[in-house]
């Protein structure tokens, strides 16, 4: 079992690589997590480009009296390409899909250590569950080779003047 405990603020900021044309203060529109316990997520081996953590909060829940009962525990990314358009975005679709009564994890948009964070409530049981990236499910698919040259060409037209 991992111990759970509070990181400085420093070691909780996520890299960001690349921000988004226009920025707000972001903290004027998305609430802040105030109480929480953060870990790292080596334990569950997620994989993905989005910087991650896990989190375990006691936010107020209707229909929960105590903080106990209220703890919830979610994996909460930093979209560091395009800050913070990527949280947003996925945020946005994740309300969509539950809209058209798709089967999706719970999340929600927080500001944690002053960035903002897609937090998608995690629902395995981590004795027994794991979680597969869509993009490992694709390079099963496809196979090895077929997706890094899918990957590559990817990454050629990202870099070309002539898309």
């Amino acid at each position: 079992m991992t111990t759970k405990k509070m990181l400085p603020i420093q070691q909780q900021q996520k890299p960001i690589k690349y921000l988004a044309d226009y920025q707000l203060k972001w903290g004027s529109f998305i609430p802040a997590l105030r109480k929480y316990e953060l870990e790292r997520v080596d334990f569950l081996s997620i994989t993905g480009d989005a910087p991650k953590d896990f989190i375990t909060d006691s936010e107020y829940r209707e229909g929960h009296r105590s903080r106990r009962q209220r703890r919830e525990s979610y994996i909460a990314k930093v979209g560091s390409k395009f800050y913070p358009n990527e949280s947003i975005t996925e945020h946005l679709i994740t309300r969509i899909g539950q809209t058209y009564g798709l089967k999706i994890a719970e999340s929600k948009l927080r500001m944690v250590a002053g960035q903002v964070r897609f937090m998608s409530k995690y629902f395995l049981d981590r004795q027994k569950e794991s979680l597969t990236h869509g993009a490992e499910i694709f390079e099963l698919s496809l196979g090895k080779a077929n997706y890094a040259k899918l990957a590559e060409e990817k990454k050629r037209r990202s870099f070309s003047p002539f898309k």
